[in-house]
């Protein structure tokens, strides 16, 4: 009994850590931050694609209100043309790169 070995304390070491596995392997640094710098990599990605909507809808509300706000000058305008200089629509022109005119934004007058 004294010298006398029990079965637990004859088994191997591995056996004795995992039921049979192998003991773990400790975790690979470079693994981990492999993997959050993939993970923050995506975050940035993704506020950068967030970023480009904002921009983009940014512009859109833009030339809304500017429409907007031209075809409310039009509208309050055009009552007070002399009756023959009164007309159907408005068209806005703008300098192009040539340095000539282009119609920017015609505006029908119902």
């Amino acid at each position: 009994m004294s010298d006398e070995k029990s079965e637990a304390d004859t088994k191997p070491e591995e056996t004795k850590a995992g039921n049979g596995a192998p003991p773990a392997a400790p975790p690979d640094p470079v693994a981990e931050w492999k993997a959050k710098a993939d993970e923050y990599l995506e975050l940035a990605r993704r506020a950068k694609a967030d970023f480009i909507n904002y921009q983009d809808r940014v512009r859109r509300d833009k030339a809304d209100w500017n429409r907007q706000a031209l075809e409310g000058f039009v509208r309050e305008l055009r009552p007070k043309l002399p009756v023959r200089g009164r007309a159907d629509r408005v068209v806005l022109y703008e300098r192009d790169a040539k340095g000539g005119w282009r119609a920017r934004q015609t505006f029908a007058l119902f």
